[in-house]
């Protein structure tokens, strides 16, 4: 394409379906908002970071990035807040049409989505046989309520990854202090108490993959344990191995009789007991890693367990 043509074709690659709505609340004390999964991740594009807790300071500079009246991508700033008492929503003067709703609405200062475009006040006048924009001064008309983002944050995974990189090359199963463990270096990466045998196997699982990186999701006693291989899934079955196949698709974070859990359809794959964070942020690295297996060393009380494509 020409630099500086416009884009008439979306590549499929770039088209994404949502495929179930993991929250939505809309009326309550002037809140609109819904957070829809889509049917894959978005790798090949930074994500924005949003605010999950507090308020933006009062009068505080804001822009917003959307499709005005169905326009092409506009970006509208030089705005600022100018009510921010309401506990669940925030008034800015800024310049939004209908189709505008739904539009991040960034802090300028800080670069955070601070909130979601949800309304406003009217966009068009009648002026003799035309219509035309209603103007309005920066400190008149009613403004265009944000709902807050921290109503919807608890949703949306933070996309942290916690990861220690390993040179397997060093990797040794040692028995120290009467425990098996594995060891890399000074570092012991796994501990299989009274069996050997189990830290053989796990020995065997990091070696057949080339495995090199040991990642978490919850610290100091983590909920989830992964694998990676230069950054990315270990893909492929191992002989003999444990494993419990997944469907991506199907997975959710649902709570059930009191606790937090990832089910796959009427059976539960994980449980992080009352950490709801903990189990979307498992289920966005499933996601985002194209896991389909969950594999063990060791049951009912695995001593290791890896995700797998």
């Amino acid at each position: 394409m020409q630099q500086g043509a416009a884009t008439t074709k979306i590549p499929a690659s770039e088209i994404y379906r949502g495929i179930r709505i993991i929250g939505r609340e809309i009326g309550t004390e002037g809140t609109d908002w819904a957070v829809v999964q889509l049917d894959r991740p978005v790798l090949n594009h930074p994500f924005v970071r949003i605010r999950r807790t507090g308020k933006i300071p009062d009068s505080a500079g804001v822009h917003v990035i959307g499709h005005p009246s169905g326009l092409p991508k506009k970006h509208a700033g030089n705005a600022a807040v100018r009510d921010n008492a309401p506990s669940r929503f925030f008034v800015a003067n800024l310049d939004t049409y209908g189709g505008n709703s739904g539009s991040p609405v960034f802090n300028s200062s800080t670069h955070e989505v601070e909130g979601v475009l949800v309304r406003g006040e009217t966009d068009y006048v009648s002026n003799g046989p035309c219509t035309v924009s209603y103007v309005c001064p920066a400190s008149g008309c009613r403004g265009e309520d944000c709902t807050r983002t921290p109503e919807f944050a608890r949703l949306v995974p933070e996309n942290r990854l916690d990861c220690i990189p390993f040179d397997l090359g060093r990797a040794r199963v040692e028995q120290i202090g009467g425990r098996w463990k594995i060891t890399v270096g000074s570092m012991w990466l796994l501990d299989f108490g009274a069996s050997r045998a189990e830290a053989d196997q796990a020995f065997r699982v990091l070696t057949h993959y080339g495995m090199n990186g040991q990642c978490f999701v919850g610290r100091p006693q983590p909920s989830m344990e992964f694998y990676l291989v230069n950054g990315e899934a270990p893909s492929g079955a191992m002989p003999g191995e444990d494993a419990i196949s997944l469907d991506p698709v199907r997975l959710e974070v649902q709570k059930v009789r009191g606790r937090w859990k990832i089910v796959e359809g009427d059976h539960w794959v994980m449980d992080f007991d009352q950490e709801e964070g903990e189990a979307r942020q498992a289920l966005s690295h499933i996601l985002r890693y194209g896991f389909t297996h969950i594999c063990f060393v060791g049951r009912p009380q695995p001593s290791m367990t890896y995700f797998r494509r």
